[in-house]
Formats: C-alpha cells, sequence, structure tokens
C-alpha cells in the first residue's frame, strides 16, 4: 500500500514537512516489504522505530494511514 507523498514539500508548514517525510518514508518501507527485501520481522522493527523516532502520535496515525 502506498500513500500520498507526492507533493513537493517546498513552502510546507513544519507540520506539513513532518507529515510529508513520514509517508515518503512509508512509502520507502512498503515497497522494500512488498517486493520481500525485508522480512515481517524488519519491517516492524523499522516501522516501530520510525513512528518513535519522528514522534507520531496514534491520532497522527489514524489520520495519515
Amino acid at each position: 500500500m502506498f500513500y500520498e507523498a507526492e507533493q513537493s514539500p517546498l513552502n510546507f508548514s513544519e507540520d506539513e514537512k513532518r507529515k510529508y517525510l513520514f509517508l515518503k518514508q512509508m512509502n520507502t518501507l512498503n515497497s522494500f516489504r512488498e517486493r520481500n527485501a525485508i522480512s515481517k520481522e524488519q519491517y516492524d522493527i523499522s516501522y516501530n522505530g520510525l513512528v518513535s523516532k519522528m514522534g507520531i502520535t496514534d491520532e497522527e496515525l489514524k489520520e495519515w494511514l
């Protein structure tokens, strides 16, 4: 599954940039998983690390994904 991260981040607010970067990373992570370049375990570790390091809240996840 791919998420919208196609817009250019020029002139984005800080919140919009954060969302853009998160969705872009998710697209990359999902494409790795879909091509079996990483295992489910590696995906889960990377996903949880991304969410944690970026400070993404449960509310943001629900809204963005």
